[in-house]
């Protein structure tokens, strides 16, 4: 029934992961079974928090030294490297949902997503 639903129909995931592996495998078969690599479904997702990455980021080059000497520790910019790493990870995760057929709407705040669901309904 489920692959019938995601083959037939649009669909509207909010804040879901995609790490289920079920729930992977549903959508690759519905989108095998449709045939064609167009995005179907749709995922709104919060963006990464810069302060939180940036905290993890601090947190793992503080607890292993064989990571950066001193010499390139303080020549990093880490600002740059946050906004380089959460680039790279929402990029990652786009081409992921895509792989089986869904597309993702980035969403700054939670407070956004009636506003988006207000437009979609009209």
């Amino acid at each position: 029934m489920q692959i019938n639903k995601f083959k037939d129909y649009n669909c509207l995931f909010i804040g879901v992961s995609f790490s289920d592996p079920n729930l992977r495998r549903l959508l690759d078969i519905a989108k095998n079974e449709r045939g064609d690599d167009e995005i179907h479904h749709f995922c709104l997702k919060k963006r990464y928090d810069k302060k939180k990455v940036k905290k993890e980021l601090e947190k793992l080059l503080s607890e292993d030294p064989r990571l950066l000497d001193e010499k390139q520790r303080a020549n990093i910019e880490l600002d740059d490297v946050v906004n380089d790493l959460i680039k790279l990870m929402q990029k990652f995760e786009e081409n992921d949902a895509i792989s089986f057929g869904v597309g993702l709407i980035w969403v700054d705040d939670y407070n956004e997503i009636p506003l988006i669901l207000k437009n979609i309904r009209e």
